[in-house]
């Protein structure tokens, strides 16, 4: 059963239309109903007033174009593990729901993505109409501390930081207009590098940062890195949590948004943004099919290649520092298996 309840989310399902005709719903059912579907055929003759066909009358016939098939990018083997392993975390902290996603960042392949509780495509019909939506793309959450890594980025490809840059506010917690933030252990670090502040998940060391950038700049960033925009993904459904305007953020909007809250985004959206780090720069469009296949016939679907968004080097950097912060950080079981690990946690308070 996970097994089809993992791949649910993508495929989406075939119901009826107000005129009882199929029609796809959902995921890559619903986004690609068209080719799937195909088109019906038909013949029209002319007939005589009694309904009888007039031999040398008007034929007009038109034959029947067939459905495509779809090739997805979908690791039958990755799949398989998200779905098992995020059922056995969801149990294991008594999480309510949760989602996973694999994604190339080379290309946009998405290679598994899976969410709980889901639902069997092929019996939708016994499940909540609440189960359909995919979280993925439809859900959106405040990313808290793992949006760090994408305003670090954002302020060393500005020039206003390095990774060796100093904190000068980091020994204590700090006042933003009227409200006090504080890291989230309540230890603090003086004179913290940004490299620290990304392996201390210090909010503090954020609010320095943002600052240093400034609200006009860093929203520019955030718009190439796709958040407040859809990401395009090859599935019907999805949601686009927007930014607050340019021109519109307060002290406290800026400060909060360095430590990712105060900024709504999709699973997907996140995702987007941290492999636009990892392919160097480049930001890529996540999908779904491979290749769209037919009778003797197959078209592959290219990668959507966008802008750079961050130089190389910048990307080099914040990566030199993601590593940092799965090494010694709060996921140091990452290295359990002896890989090289760029990563970066994170909770939020959910308002």
């Amino acid at each position: 059963e996970v097994v089809k309840i993992g791949i649910g989310i993508q495929l989406g399902f075939v119901g009826k239309d107000e005129t009882g005709a199929d029609i796809g719903y959902f995921g890559l059912e619903g986004y690609y109903d068209v080719v799937l579907s195909g088109k019906p055929g038909f013949k029209a003759r002319e007939k005589d007033a009694s309904g009888i066909p007039i031999l040398l009358g008007t034929t007009r016939e038109i034959s029947a174009i067939k459905g495509v098939d779809l090739q997805t990018n979908i690791d039958k083997f990755i799949q398989l593990t998200l779905d098992k392993k995020l059922a056995e975390g969801i149990e294991r902290y008594g999480a309510s729901a949760g989602v996973a996603v694999v994604m190339n960042p080379k290309n946009g392949a998405i290679l598994g993505m899976s969410s709980i509780p889901s639902y069997d495509p092929s019996q939708y019909w016994k499940f909540g109409d609440e189960l359909f939506n995919n979280p993925v793309i439809s859900s959106s959450f405040e990313p808290g501390s793992v949006f760090k890594v994408i305003i670090m980025a954002s302020a060393i490809d500005a020039g206003v930081v390095t990774p060796d840059t100093t904190c000068d506010i980091c020994g204590s917690a700090v006042k933003v207009d009227k409200y006090t933030i504080e890291t989230w252990n309540q230890q603090y670090y003086p004179n913290s590098t940004m490299t620290d502040v990304i392996v201390h998940s210090d909010n503090v060391g954020m609010v320095f940062t943002s600052r240093r950038i400034g609200a006009d700049i860093l929203f520019d960033y955030l718009e190439d890195f796709g958040i407040g925009k859809p990401t395009g993904i090859d599935l019907q459904g999805e949601a686009n949590p927007t930014l607050r305007a340019k021109g519109k953020w307060s002290n406290v909007d800026l400060a909060t948004a360095g430590f990712g809250q105060g900024v709504a985004v999709t699973p997907i959206q996140l995702i987007t943004a941290v492999s636009t780090i990892a392919n160097a720069g480049v930001k890529v469009t996540p999908q779904v099919v491979d290749r769209l296949t037919g009778d003797g016939w197959e078209e592959d679907i290219k990668p959507i290649v966008g802008e750079r968004v961050i130089s190389q080097k910048s990307a080099e950097a914040i990566t030199t520092m993601m590593v940092e912060a799965a090494k010694n950080g709060e996921s140091k079981w990452t290295y359990a298996r002896g890989f090289r690990v760029a990563g970066k946690t994170g909770t939020a308070q959910i308002p």
